[in-house]
């Protein structure tokens, strides 16, 4: 049997297959006590040991390694695989589906027909089979539970080069899954099924389904507020996100509470990455002295036990307190795989000495020697005098290891100042918190720390503009001036409308001058200007985005993205421009967003661009970065199209162009080849027979008179609508905001066309925007709020935004489109 399943494993994919009988787990569990000794697959008696043991293994591993899924069944570890395997270009191979393919029987049907012991026998070969063969490329379902302690110990093997993920469901859930189950039984599957996966995994996911607005977080120890806190509300102008777990007693002993506290770990973290898009850092509150808590806090295990956990779900940083001895703050730091892991201590009470103590510099040192990355150390304050000491502190540390950044501030009233100086991953507190704010919560907001720096002369109002030919209109200064201000920042955003590049020098001769927005028809004039450039500018061969450089200095065109953050909102003659582009970020965003995941990327999915300008190229590099690999152009100027494909398909293009996230080239790694740009020269064309219909069509050209020149009116040719499956279309005008094409799509809605109008594309690139001018994260929400209220008050008020008509006449005068 072997054989023919190893020749099996040679096929492109594996299908999805449901099972026909949903109670493998609980039969598997349920006779556990009928079975040979060997085939239970019921929690083993060590099981915690297990499960330590199986974190300690390092939790990075190669970029093209094989994943597994496990999970008990009604997890939604198949969907999951499904979208790894699109989204990953993995070949799914789902155990249960495989092993129907090879034995001819489902599972159920199996084991009642050859009995328990030959059935886990089959299963065994089956899942050595695949593990064996699947070292590499492949997304790997199945359920280690129902199979028995052989397979349990066959995937721990497996996980010491593998990430095995343990998929883990709220019990709603898996109860209207299983309807035929009672939820007492359902809780016995969990708690069992759920520790042993435990042990044989090194990673976990809470993959959370329904509304979770309607369905309120149990009332776990420490983490009964998080779901009402996580909001995209709380990010704003925030750097990272604490979920910080406090006050869990120690009398939590028995298992099912156990697993229930570890789920709602898990189901924190996802509702936070659900509605934020910053880091995560994961803080479990550690009051215990001795391995024997006598004050109900937790003991050195079961605090050790829970960062372990933390450091499963993959944030990006953890906290381990400094408390715990070397070598488990040595261990913890070998799991901590990609996460950060950052030494913490709190002094109860200022030392005598106050930041002179020689404890505050060994804890540095420790942090140091031991290799974790980065120190956060903390006291109470009782005299002004402290917050000009931790300052000291922090220079005579910097002195000592550079490298290993130091989070390091006082607490209480009179350590307010200590907060607004401190430099590194300040802790700040929401502006309307609406719940009664904890003790270890910080006593200052986010807008409140950056206001004292611009109060105190560290940071300097800036302005910024916008700049075109015909941007009387742009929602861009609404949307930016509401964050400035949402973020207590005095700057000031502009419109400086103009026919030439002559204004750029007014601009950079103005010692607060911030940076600008550039709009059509600059875009690619605008390179001339610039002294250097990002790599995503340079590969495009436009910018839409100017901004002054004044102490940096460039090497060979390349500036340093640290080496700019760190200019931000200050003044000062400036030296030289540097030149970026966010608008394919913008589409980039869009464009996953609609795909639904029929539609999802793959090596035939073809994509279409109407336009030839700075938008259009901003798209196909925006497609080349989502793999897409058949691109196609239509341009009214075919040449322009043809000069634009000949960009993309030259070989300086490839050598230039970076990924978007990984630093290496835009097409290394993937199993099918470069993207290809084409033309298509006539609307009256059909679509190329050798491709498939396009699946994604963006629009890049203007919907409304410029000029005097009629709006292009544009529409999709029925012949290049032909696709089974729908699609998602981006319009990028939003003036008017129901364009025809948009009416169009509207219209195909019940064959699987998605709409993105303007409206939704502008702040996705607003938002890079931003955070380039002030080097702070920026406000999502509310500047796409703001951008939706300025665009339907103009027109209500049936005039749009008033011109100036020095404006009109091309003079290049500035004045706010809004305050």
């Amino acid at each position: 049997m072997t054989e023919n399943i190893t020749n099996a494993l040679d096929i492109e994919s594996y299908g999805r297959e449901r099972e026909d009988d949903a109670t493998s787990d609980e039969a598997s569990l349920g006779s556990s006590r009928h079975a040979p000794t060997e085939e239970v697959s019921a929690l083993p008696e060590d099981s915690e040991a297990m499960t330590e043991a199986s974190t300690r293994a390092s939790r990075v591993f190669d970029a093209k390694a094989s994943i597994v899924l496990v999970g008990l069944r009604g997890t939604g570890k198949s969907s999951l695989a499904v979208m790894v395997s699109t989204i990953c270009n993995l070949r799914l191979v789902e155990i249960d589906w495989h092993f129907r393919k090879v034995t001819g029987h489902s599972l159920n049907a199996h084991r009642k027909a050859f009995g328990v012991s030959a059935h886990h026998e089959a299963l065994l070969e089956v899942l050595q089979a695949v593990l064996s063969t699947c070292q590499r490329g492949c997304v790997i379902v199945c359920n280690p539970v129902s199979m028995g302690r052989g397979a349990q110990a066959m995937i721990q093997d497996y996980m010491k080069s593998h990430p095995v993920i343990h998929v883990v469901r709220d019990i709603q859930s898996l109860h209207r899954y299983l309807p035929g189950r009672s939820r007492a039984r359902i809780e016995h599957l969990m708690d069992i099924g759920g520790s042993a996966l435990r042990a044989c995994s090194n990673f976990e996911f809470y993959n959370l389904t329904g509304d979770i607005s309607a369905d309120p977080m149990e009332d776990v120890e420490g983490l009964s507020q998080c779901r009402r806190l996580a909001t995209e509300d709380l990010e704003m102008a925030c750097d990272l996100f604490e979920i910080s777990v406090n006050n869990i007693s120690s009398s939590v002993d028995n298992e099912a509470a156990s697993a229930s506290r570890l789920n709602e770990f898990g189901r924190a973290l996802t509702i936070v990455r659900r509605n934020t898009v910053v880091p995560v850092m994961y803080h479990v509150q550690f009051g215990g002295i001795t391995a024997h808590s006598d004050d109900d806090g937790l003991t050195r295990q079961q605090y050790r036990s829970l960062v372990s956990h933390c450091l499963r779900l993959g944030p990006e940083y953890v906290t381990v307190d400094l408390l715990l001895d070397d070598e488990v703050i040595l261990q913890l730091n070998e799991e901590k795989g990609r996460s950060k892991l950052l030494g913490h201590f709190t002094f109860a009470s200022r030392p005598s000495s106050g930041w002179e103590d020689s404890q505050c510099l060994m804890l540095f040192e420790r942090v140091c020697k031991l290799g974790l990355d980065a120190c956060r150390i903390n006291m109470p304050a009782d005299r002004i005098e402290d917050n000009f000491a931790v300052q000291t502190f922090r220079q005579r540390a910097s002195a000592i290891q550079p490298d290993v950044a130091l989070i390091a501030y006082n607490t209480g009233p009179i350590g307010r100042m200590s907060l607004c100086f401190n430099s590194t991953l300040t802790p700040v507190r929401p502006e309307d918190l609406g719940l009664s704010a904890p003790p270890s919560l910080s006593a200052l907001t986010a807008r409140e720390c950056t206001r004292s720096l611009y109060a105190s002369f560290v940071l300097e109002p800036m302005k910024f503009y916008i700049i075109g030919a015909a941007i009387a209109y742009t929602l861009s200064p609404a949307m930016h001036n509401a964050a400035y201000k949402s973020c207590g920042m005095p700057h000031n955003f502009l419109v400086w409308q103009t026919e030439t590049l002559d204004v750029i020098q007014q601009m950079v001769n103005d010692d607060h001058f911030g940076g600008t927005a550039v709009n059509p028809p600059f875009k690619t004039e605008v390179i001339a200007l610039t002294h250097s450039l990002s790599p995503h500018a340079k590969a495009i061969g436009a910018v839409n985005t100017l901004i002054p450089v004044r102490r940096s200095v460039s090497v060979a065109g390349h500036l340093s993205g640290l080496s700019l953050l760190e200019e931000r909102n200050h003044a000062g003659t400036v030296k030289f421009l540097h030149g970026d582009n966010t608008d394919w970020i913008g589409v980039r965003t869009c464009i996953r967003r609609g795909l639904s995941p029929i539609n999802a990327v793959g090596p035939r999915t073809t994509a279409l661009v109407v336009g030839a300008g700075g938008m259009a190229r901003a798209t196909v590099y925006a497609m080349i970065q989502l793999h897409i690999q058949h691109i196609f152009l239509y341009n009214r100027t075919a040449t322009n199209a043809e000069k634009l494909a000949a960009h993309y398909n030259g070989s300086g293009f490839h050598a230039l162009a970076p990924s978007a996230g990984s630093g290496m080239s835009c097409n290394e790694g993937r199993q099918h080849g470069r993207s290809v740009v084409r033309v298509i020269e006539s609307l009256a064309d059909p679509w190329p027979a050798s491709f498939q219909q396009p699946t994604i069509v963006v629009s890049c050209i203007p919907a409304h008179d410029i000029a005097g020149n009629p709006a292009a009116n544009f529409t999709m040719p029925g012949q290049w609508l032909q696709s089974p499956t729908g699609g998602v279309v981006v319009e990028m005008a939003y003036k008017p905001l129901a364009t025809p094409l948009l009416e169009q799509i509207a219209a195909e809605a019940h064959r699987g066309w998605v709409t993105v109008d303007g409206l939704e594309l502008l702040p996705e690139q607003a938002f890079a925007q931003f955070e380039l001018f002030t080097g702070r994260r920026a406000p999502r929400k509310l500047m796409r709020i703001e951008a939706l209220r300025t665009y339907w008050d103009a027109q209500k008020s049936d005039s749009g935004v008033t011109q100036n008509p020095a404006q009109a006449q091309g003079q290049g005068t500035e004045y706010p489109l809004r305050d």
